[in-house]
């Protein structure tokens, strides 16, 4: 739970904007009315703008960049009377939100909880397409700010909101079942040399974020995975109990490489598993009335669909406390105006607590940054939306080298708990107060750790990635160490920055590296061996890192090597 917590709910309707305000115990403080700002028609024309910012990929795409998007913002937070046309005349919701607002920027402890909800008929449909994440105000993306912390939370109404999650006890197992629904054959077999397709496929490296996640010393993960799964097994209710032992399906899958022998990647699991995550990793599409399919693969392994109702229905009898939905067409929560019925809707009903869905398009190497600090977080002990805040941060300030201007928008968290009421739990509870995460905001919990051993632990780690070739996880690392370094009042400053200025070349390096590969300007060989080469820069500035957390009055001169 944060600290200091105001919550800000919006609701919609009747060309109203409804304004509640609520403490950190989730009890309404007061609440305001005001007018919409604008005619219905403008509702339409920001959906224009937004949908020509998360329409389409490759070259002919509309990339925005962020004062584009900073744009959105501020007429988002317009249309939500956050700025009065008059300021001489401030609305009934401008005057209660900034009452709230002003108390939070004065405590460094304060943190924000944006939530909305909409009437269910047009035009409102369209504001509940929006990434209100997008939000700005007072020259602020709120979904990024560092301070105070805002987190977005849409919440769906259902005639019997879900029961607050049951933390697990931290040492205990967090089970968690991948669901993977066909992976990109063209890229898994573009190559006749196997093991080149398997490792340079987007499942690979999902796999590797996993592995990862499991020998990771001190997490408690059991996880299983459901690969390519049938019509037959998306339609019966027990999924989890045809799920294979992430051990065992990553042996056959490094072994037979998406089946190419015929040999079954699936097993039967006789052992209840009742997973606390769900991750679907798969294909959304929607028929001729507008109605939601899901991908699966058919006996003859190409690609079919069953109705959403189906798929949902799988987690009616034990639904998970936290469903991540990623699918390359992205998934809203409402698809038209001939029906306001979809997947997310239907997951909702079955008392989901929370729902992450990608809603638009989010580049590979955006979205494994995300998973990879979302579960670092969580199994920290923090709360749901907590971790998805840290996630989306992750993406705006650390990657945002080679993630879209807009990634940060496509991660939505949606809630079925009720309202009024605390919607902050965590997935696991600790015994005592959380640790601190490398990179905390402040106002994160504090540490004991000093910076040298902080550097020492992350070097091993680094050391771990180069040695299994996970150069982009190992890159990661390096720059949010560095960065820490920076910030941290042990260190030596300037050579810190030097070392943060390095990092970000070798990032580009490595960034320009494999886009020339996927545009097939160099060959596997050229690309392995520039892998090497800044795998060696990489391992001769780690060797030297540690000498940045010797404090001194004047930089001595050292041979770190400047990259280029």
């Amino acid at each position: 739970m944060e600290n200091n917590l105001i919550y800000f709910h919006f609701y919609i309707a009747d060309k109203e904007v409804q304004l509640t305000v609520a403490g950190r115990d989730g009890q309404t403080v007061a609440q305001a009315a005001s007018p919409l700002n604008f005619e219905d028609n403008l509702f339409s024309a920001l959906n224009v703008l937004h949908r020509l910012m998360t329409a389409g990929s490759g070259r002919s795409a509309f990339h925005a960049d962020q004062a584009f998007i900073r744009k959105i913002g501020r007429i988002q937070a317009s249309l939500l009377n956050l700025t009065a046309t008059d300021p001489a005349k401030p609305v009934a919701v401008q005057q209660l939100f900034e009452t709230h607002w002003q108390t939070l920027v004065a405590d460094a402890q304060g943190a924000a909880c944006f939530t909305f909800s909409f009437a269910p008929q047009a035009p409102y449909t369209e504001l509940a397409e929006l990434p209100w994440e997008f939000l700005s105000y007072q020259n602020a993306d709120l979904a990024t700010a560092r301070h105070p912390g805002c987190d977005f939370i849409r919440q769906i109404q259902t005639p019997a909101p879900a029961a607050a999650p049951v933390p697990v006890p931290k040492g205990e197992a967090l089970n968690i079942l991948l669901i993977v629904s066909e992976p990109d054959p063209d890229t898994l077999r573009r190559s006749d040399k196997g093991l080149v397709a398997y490792r340079e496929s987007y499942m690979y490296r999902l796999l590797r974020v996993y592995e990862n996640l499991t020998n990771a010393p001190d997490a408690a993960v059991q996880l299983r995975v459901l690969f390519q799964p049938r019509p037959t097994e998306i339609q019966q209710a027990q999924v989890s109990r045809k799920a294979i032992t992430f051990d065992e399906f990553l042996r056959r899958f490094q072994k037979n490489m998406v089946e190419p022998d015929g040999e079954t990647i699936r097993s039967t699991d006789q052992f209840d598993f009742r997973p606390h995550i769900v991750h679907f990793l798969g294909h959304v599409c929607t028929d001729e009335r507008d109605e939601e399919m899901v991908g699966c693969i058919n006996d003859e392994n190409s690609l079919a669909f069953v109705p959403f109702q189906a798929f949902t229905a799988c987690f009616a009898a034990a639904p998970p406390h936290l469903f991540i939905l990623q699918t390359p067409e992205g998934v809203r929560m409402h698809r038209g105006l001939i029906t306001q019925s979809g997947l997310l809707a239907d997951l909702a009903a079955k008392r989901l607590p929370y729902l992450l869905s990608f809603q638009h398009p989010i580049n590979e190497q955006g979205s494994l940054a995300f998973l990879r600090e979302l579960y670092t977080r969580l199994l920290d002990t923090q709360t749901v939306p907590a971790a998805v805040r840290a996630a989306r941060g992750k993406l705006s300030r650390e990657v945002v080298s080679y993630a879209d201007a807009n990634a940060f928008g496509s991660p939505t968290l949606y809630t079925t708990l009720p309202q009024p009421g605390t919607l902050y739990y965590g997935l696991v509870s600790g015994a005592g107060p959380a640790k601190a995460i490398p990179g905390a905001a402040p106002g994160a919990s504090p540490t004991a750790e000093t910076l040298l051993e902080k550097i020492e632990r992350y070097v091993s780690e680094i050391r771990r990635g180069i040695e299994k070739a996970d150069y982009e996880a190992a890159l990661l690392q390096f720059k949010e160490i560095a960065e820490i370094a920076v910030r941290s009042p042990e260190s030596d400053t300037p050579l810190a920055e030097r070392y943060n200025d390095d990092a970000t070349s070798l990032l580009g390096r490595y960034n320009a590296m494999e886009t020339a590969y996927k545009q097939r300007k160099i060959d596997d060989n050229t690309r392995n061996n520039n892998r090497t080469a800044l795998g060696y820069d990489l391992l001769d500035l780690i060797r030297k890192f540690p000498g940045v957390a010797k404090k001194s009055v004047e930089t001595p001169v050292t041979n770190t090597p400047r990259l280029r």
